[in-house]
């Protein structure tokens, strides 16, 4: 159901013309999952969530959609939602590697791409730092003890646990020394073309920043050529979008067969705003 799940998604956005899917989330569920996460991990265990969640990114490059595991280190047992502020992962690297880690060592160089999370690590890193913007993170664990040479992408800095801490021209630049080779700005779009040309500037001065850069535009080809291989293979996208909708159709009756009982969200696994009483992305955006 996964893998089939993960086609159609795949097959929605090939019919717009999207390249790739910023799934799945890989992150593995802690005894309950934290704020943010509500009904998005795949289970409580490496083995589980590499299944289930290699299936979906399957499912996904079979339509010719490419994807990106979520959210690096690993935010599974964070204390709060980073879509508001800090969240804190209380643990050991050695801990980290023993567990968080694994899916993203197991699916990272099949997907091409990793997200970097907004995580604190203050067991291993500075207290207070998102991992976004942490070089310790997003290049020494993510290459040298993940062993992953692909694409690094931020998650959205304008969510809170990163866009409090400074300007976006600041934390812009800082993501990329990370080591992060695309950051995402997902909202305030019009902001793009000062930061692009803020960027542009510190690249022309900055030997350093422009080695950086250069490092991430190489990847970022690469990773190009992964989404075009996939289409290849895939073939033409739906002709209509009804060719979506009925695939659709199948899947939610298929899904129902297998649910045997009414199936009831656990209150704490409900998404809340205690401003706003909505639940889901939108009570954030």
């Amino acid at each position: 159901m996964s893998e089939w799940f993960g086609r159609i998604i795949g097959m929605a956005l090939r019919y717009f013309d999207i390249e790739s899917n910023l799934a799945p989330v890989v992150d593995i569920r802690g005894e309950q999952s934290p704020k943010g996460l509500e009904r998005r991990t795949f289970g409580n265990d490496a083995d589980t969530v590499i299944e289930l969640a290699g299936a979906f990114m399957r499912g996904l490059h079979g339509a010719g959609t490419a994807s990106m595991p979520k959210h690096f280190p690993g935010i599974g047992t964070g204390s709060a939602d980073p879509h508001y502020g800090a969240t804190v992962i209380d643990i050991s690297l050695d801990d980290l590697a023993r567990r968080d880690l694994i899916p993203f060592t197991a699916l990272g160089a099949e997907a091409g791409a990793i997200m970097i999370g907004h995580g604190t690590y203050p067991r291993f890193d500075e207290a207070g730092l998102p991992a976004s913007l942490s070089y310790k993170v997003t290049t020494q664990v993510l290459r040298d003890v993940a062993k992953f040479d692909g694409l690094a992408v931020s998650d959205d800095m304008e969510m809170h646990a990163v866009s409090d801490l400074g300007s976006y021209e600041w934390i812009a630049e800082r993501a990329l020394m990370a080591g992060n080779d695309v950051i995402l700005f997902c909202s305030h779009i019009e902001r793009i073309p000062d930061l692009q040309r803020f960027l542009r500037t510190r690249i022309d001065e900055d030997p350093a920043v422009r080695a950086r850069y250069d490092d991430a535009c190489a990847r970022g080809e690469r990773y190009r050529e992964h989404c075009n291989r996939l289409r290849a293979a895939a073939g033409p996208p739906p002709r209509h979008f009804d060719d979506v909708m009925e695939e659709c159709i199948r899947f939610v009756d298929a899904f129902r067969q297998t649910r045997h009982h009414e199936q009831i969200v656990p209150e704490f696994d409900r998404r809340k705003n205690d401003r706003i009483p909505r639940t889901g992305r939108e009570e954030w955006t």
